[in-house]
């Protein structure tokens, strides 16, 4: 009977570990908005994966729709991205090119590093997407 319930106690814990609540996902990304001569500048501090995708692609058709000259997604603070992540960008692509009037791009990468930057140039996006080095030059639009 011993057995029985240190075995239902782990049981507990794999459980718990393997499906965390939700309210444990919303701390795991923090996007901030600003305004920058009428472009939109999302900040994004956290991973972009399966549980953050969804809110960043909220946030990302949020800023799309209302900005007047672009969008800057500033990747400095995103250690991690995985194939959610890398489609919530591929969504928000899609949708600025829609909106773009080829004068210059509507949505621009700004300084993504480690494997961000690697996966970026590992599925080739970085030929895609508009990834600039830093925060900076994809401010200016150069």
């Amino acid at each position: 009977m011993r057995g029985d319930a240190r075995s239902e106690r782990r049981r507990q814990h794999v459980n718990d570990w393997v499906t965390p609540t939700s309210s444990e996902h919303a701390v795991l990304l923090d996007i901030e908005r600003t305004e920058h001569e009428g472009m939109s500048v999302l900040t994004v501090l956290g991973d972009l994966d399966v549980a953050s995708a969804p809110a960043l692609r909220s946030r990302l058709i949020e800023a799309v729709n209302s900005t007047k000259r672009g969008l800057v997604l500033d990747l400095r603070k995103v250690p991690f991205i995985d194939s959610f992540g890398l489609g919530a960008l591929i969504s928000a692509h899609k949708r600025t090119a829609a909106h773009a009037d080829g004068a210059q791009p509507l949505m621009v990468l700004a300084d993504p590093v480690g494997p961000v930057a690697q996966l970026l140039r590992l599925t080739q996006l970085d030929t895609i997407l508009d990834v600039r080095p830093d925060f900076e030059t994809a401010r200016a639009g150069e």
